[in-house]
């Protein structure tokens, strides 16, 4: 006849049982640095001199925090003046990206707040190379007032570990000019550790349980 497991070790594996199936991801991690511009544009590199730190939160939190603003009112059709930083993925094989927006004309122009990703196949973005393809994660033509944007997800393609992450504001008419407002960045790190699938929680309790005789 079979040997039967005890009360208490039934007891003990489906406790076991109950937390694996409930386990949480790890916490997400966000991999922008300096993302909520709270003092400066610090760990940010400028493409021209026109981005600028702004006295202004979009929560109202200022003079606790700030926030990017990049002007384009370069005279040319299709221009783009941007902020941008190097972020790792960390092996992520998908993300998000999340900003406050705020967007507007200047003088009759049109144009876009823009966040891009140009995705690089080592985590020095200087030196590595481009990993197609290049991708938008949010296009903001006008918004009046402040509003929190979330991308769809992206696929991050075979072989990138990195993503050069651009705020943008980009001028589309030849005259006017366009005002982009960025705060609170993210580009929230997937969780390490998905929770053990119920087949997964099932094999190892088989594994702790007694041999039939």
């Amino acid at each position: 006849m079979g040997e039967t497991m005890p009360i208490a070790s039934l007891r003990i594996s489906g406790l076991l049982l109950a937390s694996l199936l409930l386990a949480a991801p790890v916490g997400a991690v966000n991999v922008v640095s300096n993302g909520d511009f709270d003092t400066s544009l610090a760990g940010w590199d400028t493409v021209s001199t026109e981005p600028y730190w702004l006295a202004e939160d979009w929560q109202g939190d200022y003079p606790n925090s700030g926030s990017a603003r990049i002007p384009d009112q370069i005279s040319q059709t299709g221009n783009n003046v941007y902020l941008m930083q190097c972020i790792d993925l960390g092996g992520a094989a998908e993300l998000r990206v999340q900003a406050a927006i705020r967007s507007a004309s200047v003088g009759g122009g049109t144009g876009s707040a823009r966040i891009a990703l140009a995705f690089r196949d080592a985590l020095d973005c200087d030196a590595a190379q481009f990993v197609p393809p290049y991708t938008f994660a949010i296009d903001a033509p006008e918004v009046a007032d402040w509003t929190l944007r979330t991308s769809e997800t992206i696929t991050v393609p075979q072989g990138a570990v990195a993503a050069v992450l651009q705020l943008a504001s980009t001028k589309i008419s030849d005259t006017g000019g366009w005002i982009a407002d960025f705060d609170d960045v993210s580009v929230p790190e997937p969780g390490a550790a998905a929770a053990p699938t119920a087949l997964a929680a099932l094999a190892l309790l088989r594994r702790r349980r007694p041999s039939n005789s």
